[in-house]
């Protein structure tokens, strides 16, 4: 049985002792982080996240700044559940962006050579930008040196590359995407 007000509290404080966790590690978090779990890191943020207002976090969700890297998220966000956010360089999350479930945003990948082990081989990283008002559907990945422009609906499944040119205020899907029509 749910209580639908017993969970809003949990969520709110469970938010803001994450909150205060991340700020201790000086990341910079705005107000009213609301958190349906415990969100992981795979490395431990030292002031390379940053989290706007207003920010809805759902289950599973996995941040992965490394070092070298910073993941930027605006007001009024909403992440659903199952959700990989990796960084060596930049990922930047402006406002009202809502992603849904099982998405992947990564602005790393790892070189490409026959001659070498992959763990021996390095990374290249391109930063990602997914500007205001974007919506990114289940199950899709937004890959190194992707630039989402305002407005832009990513559907269901679908891939955008650093190739990828889209258009604001327009609808994409596929792997790669493509403009729906």
């Amino acid at each position: 049985m749910s209580f639908p007000i017993a969970d809003t509290i949990s969520n709110r404080f469970r938010g803001k002792l994450i909150k205060i966790f991340l700020q201790a590690l000086g990341c910079e978090i705005g107000e009213n982080l609301i958190c349906s779990h415990w969100p992981s890191f795979r490395r431990i943020p030292i002031g390379n996240l940053v989290i706007g207002s207003n920010v809805q976090i759902g289950k599973e969700i996995h941040f992965e700044p490394l070092p070298t890297g910073e993941i930027i998220i605006g007001d009024n966000c909403i992440f659903r559940e199952n959700i990989v956010i990796c960084s060596g360089r930049s990922v930047v999350l402006e406002n009202g962006i809502s992603v849904g479930k099982n998405v992947t945003i990564r602005d790393d990948s790892h070189n490409n050579s026959k001659d070498a082990l992959i763990r021996e081989q390095g990374w290249n990283f391109s930063p990602v930008n997914i500007r205001s008002f974007v919506n990114i559907g289940d199950d899709s990945c937004i890959l190194r040196g992707s630039s989402i422009p305002e407005g832009v609906s990513i559907l269901k499944e679908s891939v955008v590359l650093e190739s990828s040119m889209l258009i604001k205020n327009s609808a994409y899907q596929g792997i790669p995407v493509i403009q729906k029509k």
